[in-house]
């Protein structure tokens, strides 16, 4: 994608384990890709539909080739917190919400895109009750938690006014006795 676009028209807006989001300033990506026989060849598009240009069942399944999961749809707005946390919306106007933790029907029907918006801009902690069935020596029951769905407050940084900023379990991280972190108060 680099060699294609280059620093200027390509963005890396989300990464995961196994997935990438990039914003690609273009006119239209679909018909760069299908000029380009190279950057093809890189991509799986056997589940576009059928009457999609770059339908090919060539790819299909190839073990290390890329995949568009939208399938030629167009991301209108996306909002990433961290990996397994993001929501986008479509050209069509529906929205997919994504929340590692969470239970799905949680994140379908009391979550907006509005909600990962605020949590990313406005550091807002946003929490919701989820029920759970749970055994406790071999009795069932069923139990609400409150469990906050966005935190977007860094718990694992601590910031020093030498440095910018260490990661936690940084090997040569020494705090001073008073230094107050994020993530555990002060010592």
């Amino acid at each position: 994608m680099q060699n294609k676009y280059g620093y200027r028209k390509l963005k890396l807006v989300y990464q995961d384990t196994d997935s990438l989001i990039y914003q690609v300033y273009t006119q239209d990506i679909y018909k760069d890709i299908e000029k380009d026989q190279i950057l093809k060849n890189y991509f799986d598009f056997s589940e576009y539909p059928e009457d999609h240009p770059l339908h090919s069942v060539e790819n299909k399944k190839v073990v290390g080739k890329m995949k568009d999961e939208l399938n030629g749809k167009i991301i209108t707005e996306i909002v990433a917190i961290r990996p397994k946390q993001y929501a986008y919306k479509t050209l069509d106007g529906k929205e997919h919400k994504k929340n590692k933790g969470i239970k799905k029907n949680v994140v379908k029907k009391d979550t907006t895109l509005k909600d990962y918006r605020d949590s990313l801009f406005n550091k807002s902690v946003v929490k919701r009750k989820q029920y759970c069935i749970r055994s406790v020596k071999h009795q069932l029951f069923t139990q609400e938690i409150e469990k906050i769905v966005f935190d977007n407050r860094d718990k694992s940084t601590f910031n020093d006014e030498e440095k910018d900023s260490i990661n936690n379990g940084y090997k040569r991280m020494i705090l001073k006795k008073g230094y107050k972190t994020k993530a555990f108060s002060s010592f």
